[in-house]
């Protein structure tokens, strides 16, 4: 007798994701003894700070414990450790719920938990920016969603990573990795077909680019699924083999153990002892080398039923012992341990012995009806409950419909109330928008002014520019004046002939007039263009007539020196001065009035006004 087909496969797949998910962390050295109490583990975790090294180790110390109370995982461990990286950095805390959704995935079967646990691995991968470990967790929930029957979310799930991996987003060693989950997955759910089109395509990809790591399990699930699909052992065989020797030249030994272990089991259907032995053998080799108790209860049940099956009653007894020590308070385990019994006693002629497990069988098969009979309970107190409150809301309706001729006319005043305040509503806005355009139009108001103002203010330095030019030339122009005036003055007190010196001096009197005319509108002409209003009032205060007077205060006020001046007007410094005190009498200046200064103020309060 053996385990049912249909079970050992189910075995057979979740441990094989199991362990390709987590492979990484199961072969670190431990690098000091931990307690082998989940109390003990507790106090360790309490008193040291978990780094990596020891998270990892603890990870893998927890599969060489007895799993009889892995409900102290969720209970104690679990939140210690969730507590001790409360304030790591997202990438920290990614790896932490990685290691804790295998962990409740594999020790504790709680899905809820390990759903939670893949949740906090999606995000703090993605607040880490580690795009690949994201999707990487994405695969994970696939199996979660399974195992929790939302087969159909779990499906969607991994349609959507088959597109990702045709759209050419990720890296070929990154394709590999999540086309060998995607094909575990596949087959966990039964998608046969589709499972070996994804198995082929994964094997072609990871022999195209030379990807070794991680073949045994590709390998060993499409021997899984060859087994489901046609029955040919012998090419089930062929394809285990290669898996097993892919699974020898990686670091992981779980996944060796569970090709040995399915060697064994095709051998077997074979009917070949001897083959199914050696595979037997090198199965529990390797429990022996690499103590992990996760798995051992399965294994050793089966090799059991093989042992016994091929009449070496001796070793399926002590195998069958070694199992009573580790039988728990769970109705299923136990029965399939009685089941086991009653097979071994059956085989061995022992009345007695077959009528004690067959009474245990009998009892324990009780109490799991018993439990289905409470869980039916259950759910008709649900049903009860859901009748019960389905007729509480028709009486609830039924009050309803009375109060509902009221509600009529209280919801049309209520209606108009609406109207009302809709219009004012409207109103308001209405005012609002006008409001908006009022101040909008002030802002173009200004906007305008202050371009005017600026194009001014550009226009009145281009001026300033150029009344400067102007002066400059002018003074220049004078120097050549000066000379012309001296050799007509020469002319004119050297020769001899009177009608030659009238000429002259007719001719000096001209040049003077005209070059101070010239002067005059140059000047004269840009200032008015700068400053209207105070060419205006100093025109008043000192007479139009005054162009002297009007030139040197016009210069003054642009901040020219007295000897700039005399050379422009053709003047010496001192009658520069006393031009300039004139002005001052004539405008009124006191004493303490600095001439310049004044000026300014002048043309601030005309321009103001």
């Amino acid at each position: 007798m053996a385990l049912s087909g249909e079970m050992f496969v189910t075995i057979r797949c979740v441990m094989l994701w199991l362990g390709f998910c987590g492979a990484a962390f199961w072969n670190v050295s431990l690098g000091q003894v931990l307690p082998n109490t989940y109390n003990g583990l507790r106090t360790y975790i309490e008193n040291h700070e978990m780094d990596s090294l020891q998270l990892l180790s603890i990870n893998r110390h927890l599969r060489t414990l007895n799993q009889e109370h892995s409900d102290s995982l969720i209970t104690h461990i679990f939140p210690l450790l969730e507590k001790k990286y409360a304030e790591r950095p997202p990438s920290q805390k990614a790896r932490l719920y990685n290691l804790l959704t295998a962990t409740s995935y594999q020790l504790t079967g709680n899905m809820a938990v390990s759903n939670r646990f893949v949740e906090l691995q999606i995000l703090n991968y993605r607040k880490a920016g580690y795009r690949f470990r994201e999707l990487w967790a994405f695969t994970h929930k696939m199996f979660i969603l399974a195992e929790m029957d939302s087969t159909e979310l779990a499906l969607a799930a991994a349609l959507q990573l088959q597109r990702k991996l045709d759209s050419n987003l990720v890296s070929p060693a990154e394709y590999a990795d999540l086309s060998r989950q995607l094909c575990v997955f596949l087959h966990s759910i039964g998608e046969v077909e589709s499972g070996l089109d994804a198995c082929h395509k994964s094997i072609k990809h990871s022999r195209k680019h030379g990807f070794k790591n991680g073949n045994s399990i590709l390998l060993e699930t499409l021997a899984l699924l060859t087994e489901t699909s046609t029955g040919d052992m012998r090419e089930v065989i062929r394809i285990r083999r290669e898996a097993m020797q892919s699974a020898i030249e990686e670091p992981d030994s779980f996944n060796l153990r569970i090709i040995y272990r399915n060697l064994a089991s095709s051998y077997n259907d074979l009917n070949e002892p001897d083959s199914a032995a050696k595979y037997f053998n090198l199965t529990f080799k390797l429990h022996r080398t690499h103590p992990y108790f996760f798995g051992w209860l399965a294994d050793q049940e089966l090799y059991a039923f093989f042992l016994i099956d091929q009449n070496q009653m001796d070793l399926a007894k002590k195998a069958i012992d070694s199992l009573g020590y580790h039988i728990s308070n769970n109705y299923n385990r136990q029965r399939d341990y009685f089941i086991l019994r009653e097979y071994f006693a059956v085989a061995s002629n022992d009345l007695a012995a077959y009528q004690k497990w067959s009474s245990k069988l009998d009892s324990v098969n009780d109490l799991i009806q018993d439990e289905e009979k409470l869980g039916i309970r259950e759910e008709l107190k649900i049903q009860y409950e859901t009748e019960k409150k389905e007729a509480e809301n028709q009486l609830l309706k039924s009050e309803s419909r009375a109060r509902q001729t009221q509600l009529i006319a209280l919801l049309i005043l209520v209606g108009l109330l609406a109207v009302i305040v809709t219009l004012i509503i409207q109103r308001k806005k209405r005012d609002q928008a006008l409001h908006r355009k009022d101040q909008r139009l002030k802002e173009l108001e200004l906007e305008r002014e202050r371009k005017e103002k600026a194009a001014m203010v550009q226009r009145n330095d281009e001026l300033k520019k150029d009344l400067g030019q102007r002066i400059k030339q002018v003074v220049e122009q004078q120097v050549i004046n000066a000379e012309l005036m001296e050799m007509v003055e020469e002319l004119r007190t050297t020769n001899e002939s009177p009608l030659v010196r009238k000429k002259a001096a007719q001719m000096k009197a001209h040049l003077i007039k005209s070059i101070q005319g010239q002067i005059f509108e140059n000047i004269y002409t840009k200032m008015l263009e700068l400053y209207p209003h105070l060419l205006k009032y100093l025109s008043e205060e000192l007479g139009s007539d005054k162009e002297a007077e009007l030139i040197s205060t016009a210069m003054y006020f642009l901040g020219y020196e007295s000897n700039v001046i005399a050379k422009v007007l053709n003047r010496s410094e001192k009658a520069i001065r006393n031009m300039r005190h004139r002005v001052r009498q004539k405008l009124g200046m006191e004493n303490k009035d600095d001439f310049t200064a004044f000026l300014h103020r002048i043309n601030e309060d005309l321009t103001r006004q």
